[in-house]
């Protein structure tokens, strides 16, 4: 590999911007006055940590000019179910409350699951193959869910179409992996990942309703006045 490769400075930008968001998210976690670990700003902090520690993990070789080797790879693929396993989590509070006492038992099958594949996965590849297929069932219940917010007006704190629009290019993203590197087109994937790194900063920060509130917050206080 050299410095010129095209995935370098989408993978840094990527990487970049979630460390940003992961610690402003968690931050504002940090702040509650009650925290709890399903919030979702810890939630969100974790999965987008988990995202720009893989990105950073592929741009760390390039840079030192090393030599991408499967065992980065397979560390690559467990930073990518570090992004993974606190939104399912999510999930699973979301839609299915009543079986609560289920939902650690499903999680840590997850975990061992995604930890066994990215260790005794024998190519890149096979895991790709093996990992992707969970990826994508999580990544379709996140878009129904802020599909379902942005259609009742619910979680006004965060852009849900942004999040639907970026959660799609994830999906894009993860379904055509394998005929990406197939067809040497690596470099969209990761193109890709920029784009939906974007739309998620902007989604989760939502200057709007920051906006919104400090106009009624002026509005109130001009009509106490």
């Amino acid at each position: 590999m050299q410095l010129t490769d095209p995935t370098l400075l989408p993978s840094f930008i990527t990487a970049f911007i979630g460390f940003i968001v992961a610690s402003y998210l968690f931050s504002l976690w940090y702040r509650q006055s009650a925290r709890m670990y399903t919030d979702l700003p810890l939630m969100f902090s974790l999965s987008i940590l988990g995202t720009g520690v893989n990105m950073l993990i592929h741009a760390i070789p390039i840079i030192l000019q090393m030599e991408s080797t499967l065992a980065l790879f397979k560390i690559r693929s467990l930073a990518i179910g570090l992004s993974v396993i606190p939104m399912m989590g999510i999930l699973l509070h979301i839609w299915l409350p009543k079986y609560t006492r289920w939902h650690v038992r499903f999680l840590v099958s997850i975990v061992l699951y995604w930890a066994l594949v990215a260790s005794v996965g024998p190519n890149q590849t096979s895991i790709i193959l093996l990992t992707v297929p969970v990826l994508l069932i999580f990544t379709l219940g996140l878009i129904v869910t802020f599909a379902i917010t942005w259609k009742t007006g619910r979680l006004k704190e965060v852009r849900s179409d942004l999040l639907v629009v970026s959660l799609l290019l994830a999906f894009a993203t993860q379904a055509l992996k394998v005929p990406f590197l197939l067809w040497g087109l690596d470099t969209m994937t990761y193109l890709l990942n920029v784009a939906m790194m974007i739309l998620i900063a902007i989604a989760l920060v939502n200057p709007w309703y920051h906006r919104i509130e400090a106009t009624n917050e002026v509005t109130v206080q001009a009509v106490t006045y």
